[in-house]
């Protein structure tokens, strides 16, 4: 009981420290711009007015997008059915390599999330994926590619009690 009690008061006290991204930008991806379609992204591409997406994190190998303070906060419209948090996450790649992703509750116990990975209209490079948490919370997410060192970053998963 003493052990129980113990741990129960380690998790009341965890403290989730989300990973900001780190800047780095896939090899040939589109760049960050104010464009809202291709056409304009492409003159603005031309004309010098794009930067490197800040929003990007990887490591050489993989890449996703995060939040600057790696909080997801997430509204009603973003619960199943069944009331697993739905979100979508891009990953980019350096090569056409298999993805697997994983994700653990770090400040809790929960079931494991579960990934469904896609892929972008033949682009080998570029996998869509729908993770479906059990909870929110403190999550630790890794995704490698075999040969390659795992991409392994942390975000603090929020729902709030509305959509706005």
């Amino acid at each position: 009981m003493i052990a129980a009690l113990g741990l129960a008061i380690g998790l009341a006290s965890f403290t989730c420290t989300p990973t900001r991204p780190n800047g780095t930008q896939p090899p040939d991806e589109v760049v960050y711009s104010e464009a809202f379609n291709d056409g304009e992204l492409a003159a603005a591409y031309r004309a010098g007015r794009t930067r490197p997406d800040p929003h990007f994190h990887g490591n050489g190998a993989i890449w996703t997008g995060l939040p600057f303070d790696g909080r997801y906060r997430l509204g009603r419209m973003f619960l199943t059915p069944e009331g697993s948090i739905r979100y979508k996450f891009g990953w980019y790649m350096a090569g056409p390599d298999a993805l697997t992703v994983s994700a653990r509750r770090l400040d809790a116990d929960a079931a494991p999330a579960r990934w469904v990975i896609g892929t972008a209209g033949g682009e080998p490079r570029m996998h869509p994926s729908n993770v479906f948490f059990p909870t929110p919370g403190c999550w630790e997410i890794t995704a490698s590619t075999p040969g390659s060192a795992p991409l392994t970053f942390v975000i603090e998963l929020q729902l709030k009690d509305t959509d706005r």
